[in-house]
């Protein structure tokens, strides 16, 4: 019998290696970039509006949805007044 997906923040098994795999490969392209492990690595996941942008504050209608799409970000505070970025997929 097929078991029913519990949900929640984890996924699937197989999700969160892929996860966990994205994750380290992100913090390798961060000490490359950079020259030091990152501070920590956090993830968006994607959404679309498919009925409008910007709506929702002015009493419009909205409706937000989840994609398989998301976006992961490794950081490390700096001194420096500025932000630097590298994409490790463009």
């Amino acid at each position: 019998a097929a078991r029913p997906h519990a949900g929640g923040r984890g996924g699937t098994p197989s999700r969160s290696r892929a996860l966990s795999t994205l994750s380290a490969r992100l913090a390798e392209g961060f000490s490359a970039a950079f020259g030091g492990a990152p501070s920590g690595v956090v993830r968006a996941p994607g959404r679309v509006n498919l009925i409008g942008d910007h709506t929702d504050y002015n009493d419009g209608f909205v409706l937000p949805m989840a994609i398989g799409l998301e976006t992961l970000v490794a950081w490390r505070r700096a001194d420096a007044q500025e932000v630097w970025v590298v994409a490790l997929d463009m």
